[in-house]
């Protein structure tokens, strides 16, 4: 194993993800940053953090900022308490990519369950507005871009989310 702080190239150290992973680095192809959490909810605050971050060095500011975290929050959240169903031994995936023209994140879950959303709640609240459930895919869809799930037989969920870049979004990279 690598010694901490000693990692090769294109190699994020440990301090940078969460205590979820045992390796000593992870790959960091280009403008990527991944993320392994435990499946508990305070997991959550970590990914909003990166979230909150990546806006911001993509030059997202105010509500965009806040919207783009938002519906990062939401997925991981689902992913987490839905997905592994809080099941600490089965952690989510956070990965946040950048390109010139957009950002994407896929958060990923281990269920052996697929996901099939509702197109129904996509576009609307739902039945009743202020259930304390049931408005995920309305604000995942109200804050994003673009918005599609896959089941990756043996792996889990994806909830794949695209922020597309506006000329006065263009900061830096990953």
């Amino acid at each position: 194993m690598t010694p901490r702080g000693a990692c090769a190239p294109g190699r994020l150290p440990a301090e940078s993800r969460s205590e979820a992973t045992q390796e000593e680095c992870v790959d960091n192809p280009g403008d990527e940053i991944r993320l392994v959490v435990p499946s508990r909810i305070a997991s959550v605050a970590m990914v909003n953090a990166v979230a909150e971050e990546v806006a911001e060095t993509a030059g997202l500011v105010g509500e965009d900022a806040h919207r783009f975290a938002i519906a990062v929050v939401e997925a991981a959240t689902n992913a987490i308490r839905h997905g592994n169903r809080g099941d600490e031994g089965a952690p989510a995936e956070v990965v946040f990519m950048q390109d010139e023209s957009r950002i994407t994140v896929l958060v990923r879950d281990r269920s052996d369950c697929e996901f099939r959303p509702d197109p129904s709640h996509a576009r609307t609240c739902g039945r009743e507005k202020f259930a304390e459930h049931g408005r995920g895919l309305y604000i995942l869809n109200e804050c994003m871009d673009e918005v599609s799930f896959s089941f990756r037989e043996g792996r889990g969920n994806e909830c794949r989310l695209v922020w597309k870049l506006r000329v006065t979004d263009r900061g830096g990279s990953l």
